[in-house]
């Protein structure tokens, strides 16, 4: 049986949305007041005081992998979220997606699968972009994983002891095979994505949280199997339905974004991120 994250769940996170389109996490009334991370639709520009962002590379065995880091300012050390796009890759709507965490006090590294081939903003057309990371094994991702969290390790802003995945569609099935070879991950959001064979799961040591969409039949049919599968392997996972939306809602560019599912699952990653990540 699906059991979706309830209101009283939420209540209880003590969820206080402040501002237009920003989501805070207060965890008891002690704890020291943080910026607010920003929500869909929020514009962060690159040069906002408040964080350092822009175009950062790696290695990863013989080649250079691309990617867009953006962080808080100051020293440090901040939790970090490896940011695994959909299938448009490295796009606008990823560095957004960076920024708004960055600004909300996570450092947060978005990767470009195709680096290997010139890069998103060199692959043409969604249709190409497409084409190029279907050839791309979800394997061969996540190893460029392994190398993004090599890379990590050795900046001494980084919290080596906090570090988080965030797996958009393909890159949410990039999330559940990295969150198996790297035992340094200690929580990762997927939307949508495909787990992994039920073999390699006990292999994960982070705590996931899933969200579908809920007239993705082919995962929702699939979800009670997973459940199942992540119990006997002894991986904490929830999972979380987003009602009335279709696969792809969360990303504005598609013509499937949903903005009340997108703010929905936004708050849910934002409060997973902060519960344990900063709790």
């Amino acid at each position: 049986m699906i059991r979706p994250v309830s209101r009283r769940w939420l209540l209880s996170s003590a969820l206080v949305i402040a501002g237009a389109g920003c989501f805070s996490i207060r965890q008891g009334a002690t704890s020291a007041a943080r910026t607010p991370v920003p929500g869909p639709g929020a514009t962060v520009s690159p040069n906002d005081p408040a964080i350092d962002a822009g175009a950062v590379d790696f290695a990863a065995e013989r080649d250079r992998i691309l990617a867009y880091r953006a962080r808080p300012r100051g020293r440090g050390p901040f939790p970090t979220i490896l940011l695994l796009p959909d299938g448009r890759g490295l796009s606008p709507y990823a560095k957004e997606m960076a920024r708004r965490l960055a600004k909300g006090g996570y450092l947060t590294l978005a990767i470009d699968f195709l680096s290997r081939s010139g890069g998103t903003d060199n692959a043409g057309d969604l249709t190409a972009l497409t084409a190029l990371l279907n050839r791309i094994t979800p394997d061969r991702a996540a190893g460029d994983v392994a190398a993004a969290v090599h890379y990590l390790e050795g900046l001494d802003f980084v919290d080596k002891g906090a570090l988080g995945l965030f797996g958009l569609d393909y890159g949410g099935t990039v999330a559940w095979v990295a969150a198996a070879g790297l035992s340094q991950i200690r929580a990762a959001v997927v939307v949508g994505g495909d787990p992994p064979a039920a073999s390699r799961l006990a292999q994960i040591k982070a705590a996931v949280l899933g969200i579908y969409a809920e007239y993705d039949r082919r995962q929702i049919a699939a979800l009670p199997a997973l459940e199942e599968a992540t119990r006997r392997a002894g991986v904490s996972f929830t999972p979380v339905i987003v009602k009335g939306v279709e696969r792809g809602f969360l990303n504005e560019a598609n013509v499937e974004y949903n903005e009340a599912g997108a703010r929905e699952a936004w708050e849910r990653a934002v409060t997973f991120f902060e519960t344990k990540l900063r709790g």
